[in-house]
């Protein structure tokens, strides 16, 4: 199990370095609760990509630095700091992910503005 922990954060963390949407949310639920600054909503995986990419695009990677990981009863849970290119304070990240079938799957991610 920590082997596929290991290689979903590595997922994760390129995605998120990358700004590529595609990753990030190649193994998300079919439906996927994004919440970006305040605004909360379900989506579909490809809603979500397209949401995610246009994210990447206002908000282009600068840096990405995992935090802190947790896992529950087959959830597991995620927290993060990303910086878009140029600024010099970073987004909270929350992802929780939920095990199926062996594999991890991506059911919500969170970005916070920190105070």
């Amino acid at each position: 199990m920590w082997a596929q922990h290991r290689e979903a954060l590595r997922s994760v963390e390129a995605a998120f370095k990358g700004g590529d949407a595609e990753r990030l949310l190649a193994h998300a639920a079919d439906r996927v609760e994004l919440a970006l600054f305040d605004r909360t909503m379900l989506y579909s995986r490809a809603q979500a990509v397209y949401v995610m990419t246009s994210f990447f695009r206002d908000n282009p990677p600068g840096a990405f630095v995992l935090e802190d990981s947790s896992s529950t009863d087959g959830s597991w849970f995620v927290t993060a700091r990303y910086w878009r290119e140029g600024s010099e304070r970073p987004h909270q990240v929350y992802l929780r992910l939920r095990e199926k079938s062996g594999q991890w799957e991506l059911r919500e991610l969170r970005i916070e503005r920190r105070p």
